[in-house]
């Protein structure tokens, strides 16, 4: 299994759900469930690697190559460094 390390140093693997999808048709992030859009970081769905592929990949297969119209972005939560931290 994958792992990467987030900026509090924390283990985040692919199983976890890190993952936000964008959608460039809509301007929006994918809600939780596959259930809609919102322009709210904090609504977004937090998907797994694995889920977020599979959505992005379904949405973006009819477009030409080369053109995404969804792309998967890591909770920027975790990319935070810790407060206080120097």
């Amino acid at each position: 299994m994958s792992t990467m390390t987030g900026a509090q140093g924390e283990a985040m693997t692919a199983g976890e759900r890190h993952w936000l999808i964008w959608s460039e048709a809509h301007g929006a992030w994918w809600k939780p469930e596959q259930g809609g859009y919102t322009r709210s970081m904090r609504e977004a769905g937090r998907y797994r690697l694995a889920d977020a592929i599979v959505i992005a990949l379904d949405a973006n297969r009819a477009l030409p190559e080369g053109r995404l119209k969804d792309v998967l972005v890591v909770d920027p939560m975790l990319l935070q460094p810790m407060r206080g931290a120097s």
